[in-house]
């Protein structure tokens, strides 16, 4: 039967455990001294060596020759650990296994004595995916557990872990996988299996793996079975849906020269190849974030070609202008997951973006201080709008918050029925006053206010039949209120660069 790259070569001591010699040091320093903890919980990403150093220690733990740092993988005991069998190491998924009764049922068998083993070892995989019902019971064993007993917790959420558990556990905070290390292994692998692939391939392999080695080996068993030759770049790029090398360092240059055609026609060729409207989002602020670190010369874990282009690159892009895009980005992924059409609003997405000037915060104020400005050229800025200072409006009730907030949860669940989106958004909507003809509602992001506003009539007449009255809504912006001098001086900056005020707030 055909054994996968990960099961294959998955270490089988402390040693072969690749980066996360911090954690596997200590353990065995612990083992030598006898000091032998009763709870483990092992914090980190997907694909690091959790679930595998779990396995070891329990070996360590069941060696003949144990308590030892270094299990024989020879005895008995270590054989069984390895082969999944042992009766007395159990291995347990949380999130399968997540109710009271099955934490009962282990809390019960836990107090029985190990058949053949020195310890019972219990390994929870994704152990933050118990209930609190099921934690509570948990807590019980932990808190007066049996000396043959042991228990290692692994979880990728920590933090969904409860503090009472937290605290009876000796934390290990696992790490990403550096490119190097990840690099290293692979190359193992296809010299012992005599596998065919271009560096530039494997390369790719190790860098969109992203510090998971579980995950790198997974592609390059995916990639072997593809081809039964010389393993390219491109199919890796073709069997992953990866974009091509050159695909975000072309947008950025679109974007600097304003090209919006040339934008909107790479995307477009992006998406028809398959390449999904996330993982453009995605790549793209990935390629951002790159950016800005080589820009700042911080260290990068890219090979020394790539930080080279990067360090060219940079040079169109200021650090302000690239977080200003990153800010931009991070909000219209959040919002691409309520998008009924993802592949359109990504379209829309780069051709604002084509048609933002990238110009420095401090280039707009030098020229804003040496040309005068003032709120009579600028009309627009002095136009009548609806008042937002309620609380200076005879008739507006800004006292009963609660009241309100109560009443727009009720609208947000009477939405729910026409538009599970819509409703999502208007709960984000923030009541601030009424009066008898109006509620005013603060929205701190300008989409989530567009689209409740396009839908103004609907969320009128739920708002109305609620309060038993004819009410109509009134938006207002989230964030920091502008004065009128210094919109003025925001149109003058924005008409001086021909810019675009790409997010506001949050």
């Amino acid at each position: 039967m055909y054994t996968v790259f990960a099961r294959k070569y998955r270490p089988r001591n402390f040693d072969e455990i690749i980066g996360q010699q911090h954690c596997t040091t200590t353990l065995k320093n612990a083992i030598s001294k006898g000091r032998i903890a009763h709870a483990y919980l092992f914090a980190g990403p997907r694909g690091v060596g959790k679930t595998t150093t779990a396995r070891i220690l329990a070996k360590a733990l069941n060696c003949d020759n144990g308590p030892t740092p270094d299990p024989c993988n020879e005895c008995t005991h270590c054989k069984e650990i390895l082969q999944g069998n042992s009766v007395d190491v159990i291995e347990i998924d949380g999130a399968s296994n997540r109710g009271i009764d099955e934490i009962r049922n282990l809390r019960e068998n836990a107090r029985y004595t190990p058949s053949s083993s020195r310890y019972k070892v219990y390994i929870i995989d994704e152990v933050h995916m118990l209930t609190i019902h099921a934690f509570n019971a948990l807590l019980k064993i932990l808190e007066e557990p049996p000396p043959h007993i042991v228990f290692i917790f692994a979880t990728t959420q920590p933090h969904k872990v409860p503090q009472t558990i937290l605290s009876r556990c000796q934390r290990f905070n696992f790490r990403k996988i550096g490119f190097e290390d990840t690099l290293g292994m692979l190359k193992v692998i296809i010299e012992k299996e005599n596998i065919k692939i271009e560096e530039s391939a494997l390369k790719l392999i190790a860098q969109k793996a992203d510090g998971a080695l579980r995950d790198a080996e997974g592609m390059l068993d995916q990639l072997v079975a593809y081809s039964d030759t010389l393993i390219k770049e491109e199919d890796v790029r073709n069997v992953l849906g990866l974009p091509r090398d050159d695909v975000f360092f072309n947008i950025q240059s679109y974007i600097v020269k304003g090209d919006t055609k040339e934008v909107l026609s790479l995307v477009q060729q992006m998406t028809v190849s398959g390449i999904s409207p996330e993982e453009m989002l995605t790549g793209f602020l990935e390629h951002l974030r790159l950016l800005l670190l080589v820009n700042t010369n911080v260290k990068v874990d890219i090979p020394p070609k790539e930080r080279e282009r990067y360090t060219n690159a940079g040079s169109q892009l200021s650090s302000d202008v690239i977080l200003r895009i990153m800010r931009f980005l991070l909000e219209a992924r959040r919002e691409m997951r309520y998008s009924e059409n993802p592949d359109i609003y990504l379209l829309e997405i780069m051709a604002r973006l084509s048609t933002f000037k990238a110009v420095p915060i401090e280039e707009i104020i030098e020229s804003l201080e040496a040309t005068p400005y003032s709120t009579e050229r600028h009309p627009v800025v002095s136009e009548k709008k609806e008042s937002y200072e309620t609380d200076k409006i005879p008739g507006y009730e800004t006292k009963q918050k609660d009241a309100l907030k109560e009443m727009w949860k009720k609208v947000a669940g009477a939405v729910e029925k026409d538009s599970k989106t819509l409703a999502s958004i208007i709960a984000l909507g923030k009541p601030v006053a009424m009066n008898d003809d109006s509620m005013v509602v603060e929205f701190q992001k300008g989409f989530h206010r567009e689209s409740v506003k396009d839908n103004k009539k609907l969320v009128e007449k739920h708002l109305s039949k609620i309060a038993g009255r004819n009410l109509r809504v009134v938006f207002k912006e989230g964030g920091i209120r502008t004065t009128e001098k210094e919109s003025a001086m925001l149109k003058k900056a924005l008409e001086l660069f021909s810019a675009e005020v790409l997010s506001r707030g949050g």
